[in-house]
């Protein structure tokens, strides 16, 4: 929590502070439904922290808006507005999101160019990767959306921080 705002809710200490059950839960279905409802709880204070951080992002953003100008103005909200809006996650080793991204930055540097969601199906699925979604295409700009390693350059994805090779002869 930010340490220059007041909590908006002070939390009495209560039994819902504690982590969870010291002990793995034994015996009855009333123990293991206490331990999902610890680990619900946790969860839920993970979300409130996320909110918060969002919350300063936009924040930041409104600062940017309203105290800013001049071109480096525009520049430095680009990149505040970016961190607010995009979803860095980190996807589950051996999932479809994990597959897809790391064979997609493959496929990029493979190119040499910013390809679009379109094409890089393509290629996903000449490599045999299935694509499992109702929208093969847009579940792929998803995926490479919300990981921080790629950005959309207009003309399809490309990579975050390594620039775009120019085309032969110009």
């Amino acid at each position: 929590m930010n340490g220059d705002r007041p909590d908006p809710a002070p939390r009495k200490s209560g039994p819902l502070d504690r982590e969870g059950p010291s002990d793995p839960p034994v015996g009855s279905g009333i123990d293991l439904e206490i331990a999902n409802l610890y680990g619900i709880i946790n969860g839920l204070r993970r979300q409130i922290e996320i909110r918060e951080g969002q919350i300063e992002k936009l924040k930041a953003v409104r600062e940017m808006l309203v105290g800013g100008s001049g071109a480096d103005a525009v520049a430095d909200r680009s990149e505040v507005e970016q961190s607010a809006t995009k979803r860095p996650r980190q996807p589950r080793p051996g999932s479809q999101v994990e597959m897809i991204a790391k064979q997609a930055k493959r496929i990029l540097l493979r190119e040499g160019r910013a390809l679009t969601r379109t094409e890089l199906l393509e290629l996903l699925q000449a490599e045999g990767i299935k694509v499992e979604a109702d929208n093969p295409s847009k579940r792929v700009g998803k995926v490479l959306w919300s990981q921080p390693e790629f950005e959309h350059v207009g003309v399809g994805y490309w990579l975050t921080g390594i620039p775009l090779p120019s085309k032969a002869g110009e």
